[in-house]
């Protein structure tokens, strides 16, 4: 079976796809007739959680009722085992979230980390960052994801502290009273994040200076950085552009090696 065929797998217009034999129901969900429908023998190869319900002591069931989980977002788990990705950095938190939840209970590890490295990359703004800190502190008994969204959101709030102090203090409404708590994790979280990892490694601070002084909307071009950085192992600014890239702080653009600094995610 070729990889990229699998994906087609859930496409009922593809003459090479074997008929499911496994469909999920979401009865607690307001539109009842929605359900997906999927092949036991992909899925239990994917996950042991779904090997031993298919082909464990038990007898397995036919059709399956999903009672944690919206239509879409169980949709798109699915869609990940069949090689089909969404663009998780497009995807807002709380659906990452969600999904995150079925990857832990479905033990997808790899579908885990690809969310995880997915977060820093979002765009993060102001109406929403109580929002997303609230979601991190909902999400703690996941620690890994929970981790990820504060840093996130301690990013962008550091980054409006340092240019918008009035908008800043904001958070400290009586609103937000409520959530004094989120508020303090959220402050922590953004004084360990004063002084980055990478705070005195001169090529680090070079290939960051170099890509946020950079005004053209392309972007820096990575054999740019490198004729600039002469004296400079290579090694040490393919590692640079690949931390900033996985931490959010830079993006490429239309040219794929090309860099400017992600507005929203800056240390």
């Amino acid at each position: 079976m070729a990889l990229e065929n699998l994906s087609k797998f859930l496409d009922p217009n593809f003459d090479m796809s074997p008929p499911t034999d496994v469909k999920f129901v979401f009865g607690n969900n307001e539109d009842s007739t929605k359900e997906v429908k999927a092949h036991k023998l992909i899925l239990a190869f994917a996950s042991e959680v779904f090997n031993r319900e298919f082909y464990g002591s038990m007898e397995s069931e036919d059709v399956i009722e999903i009672t944690d989980s919206t239509p879409e977002v169980f949709q798109a788990m699915i869609e990940c085992i069949y090689n089909k990705k969404p663009k998780l950095d497009k995807c807002d938190l709380g659906f990452l979230s969600s999904m995150y939840y079925l990857a832990e209970k479905y033990n997808l590890e790899t579908l885990k980390d690809e969310i995880i490295a997915s977060i820093p990359k979002h765009l993060i703004f102001e109406k929403d960052l109580m929002e997303v800190a609230i979601l991190a502190e909902e999400n703690k008994h996941h620690e890994p994801l929970s981790d990820a969204i504060y840093d996130a959101a301690a990013r962008f709030y550091l980054q409006l502290y340092n240019e918008h102090l009035e908008y800043a203090l904001c958070l400290f409404s009586a609103g937000n009273r409520a959530h004094a708590a989120v508020i303090f994790n959220l402050m922590e979280r953004m004084k360990k994040l004063e002084k980055p990892v990478w705070f005195g490694q001169e090529t680090f601070e070079s290939v960051y200076r170099m890509i946020k002084n950079c005004k053209d909307e392309v972007g820096l071009s990575r054999d740019t950085i490198k004729e600039h950085l002469v004296n400079t192992v290579a090694s040490e600014v393919e590692e640079a552009l690949q931390h900033f890239i996985n931490y959010g702080h830079i993006v490429s653009t239309t040219e794929e090696n090309h860099f400017k600094m992600n507005p929203t995610n800056l240390p």
